[in-house]
């Protein structure tokens, strides 16, 4: 380790200068500074180098104080370190007894699943779900949205480059846009999707993997003739 000749110098300087009642705006500075640099982000280049500065410069001016804190890290430089290898070996994994490590596979709050059902029977559940008189003919209506979107080139070419819950996300609007197409065949029904959000959860997710499952059926079958 060696001292350093230029704090020395500066520390010279200051003594001759006899500066009995230093600014105190200087620490009053540096510590406005640093508490607040924690809050707002500055990008003033001339603030940053005046804080630097003002916090080394503080620790060389006189104080009032009775007591001297001294700091013998300011008077010393690290010129250099050494690395020293204390140990070098081979782990061995085969002894011991075996022991089976289970990763995590629910996490969260618990909560029931909701039963999976088909599109044929979405007109019961719904009824039994949210206590609506939707008859057969309302069936036909969802299979009548779900064929118009298996012919739409946009959700077909979303089908093709995305698993199912991407899929859902990327047909969202166009579902919603086939419903206002053909609200004049089902108003009640639609109306209902459009304006009450949980009946339009229970009603999407379904109807999106029936469309999904139908896209990737007729392009298996394309791919086997």
């Amino acid at each position: 380790m060696t001292f350093d000749r230029t704090e020395k110098l500066k520390r010279e300087r200051l003594k001759s200068c006899q500066m009995s009642s230093p600014d105190p705006m200087v620490p009053a500075y540096v510590r406005l500074y640093a508490f607040m640099s924690q809050i707002i982000p500055y990008s003033d280049r001339e603030l940053e180098m005046l804080y630097s500065y003002g916090r080394f410069l503080i620790r060389h001016l006189p104080s009032n104080k009775t007591t001297t804190v001294m700091h013998p890290e300011d008077d010393v430089a690290l010129s250099y370190y050494r690395i020293e290898r204390c140990f070098s070996g081979v782990i061995d994994l085969n002894t011991g007894d075996k022991i089976d490590v289970k990763s995590p596979t629910d996490v969260g709050t618990k909560k029931e699943k909701d039963k999976e059902v088909s599109l044929s029977s979405v007109i019961e559940v719904l009824n039994q779900r949210f206590h609506t008189d939707f008859k057969e003919e309302d069936r036909l209506f969802f299979e009548q949205i779900k064929e118009k979107a298996c012919k739409d080139e946009r959700v077909i070419e979303t089908a093709k480059a995305n698993p199912l819950d991407k899929f859902e996300l990327g047909i969202k609007k166009m579902v919603e846009e086939f419903m206002l197409q053909r609200m004049t065949d089902n108003d009640k029904i639609v109306t209902r999707y459009m304006d009450d959000k949980d009946f339009q959860s229970a009603v999407f997710p379904l109807l999106a993997k029936e469309i999904f499952m139908s896209l990737h059926e007729k392009s298996k079958k394309k791919e086997d003739e």
